[in-house]
């Protein structure tokens, strides 16, 4: 027996369509065209105006001066302005969006 191996030939290497490092394609493949689209995110305009309805309304009633004792105290009207603030600074949010996206035609 002997040590060496046979050097590969033709008939042993596989073909392959790898191209070599150095060379690059002459035309480069379109595979389709594109369309770009620029809109704005709503969920991102809807959130971002929800929380600054939520800060808008909580400073309201933090700052706005307290008749007496109504009763119930200051919570649940705290609660529902800062629920109104979100309401409806977030539907101004999505307005906003949409006019965004309109200009943008």
């Amino acid at each position: 027996m002997s040590d060496q191996t046979p050097a590969p030939g033709p008939a042993d290497e596989s073909p392959t369509d790898e191209r070599p490092a150095d060379e690059t394609p002459a035309e480069p493949r379109v595979v389709g065209e594109a369309v770009v689209r620029r809109v704005p995110r709503y969920r991102a305009w809807v959130v971002t105006g929800g929380l600054v309805g939520l800060v808008v309304g909580l400073l309201l009633v933090l700052l706005w001066p307290s008749e007496g004792d109504a009763g119930l105290g200051m919570a649940p009207v705290a609660v529902f302005v800062a629920l109104v603030g979100v309401v409806v600074a977030a539907l101004l949010g999505a307005l906003v969006a949409v006019l965004v996206e309109r200009a943008r035609r």
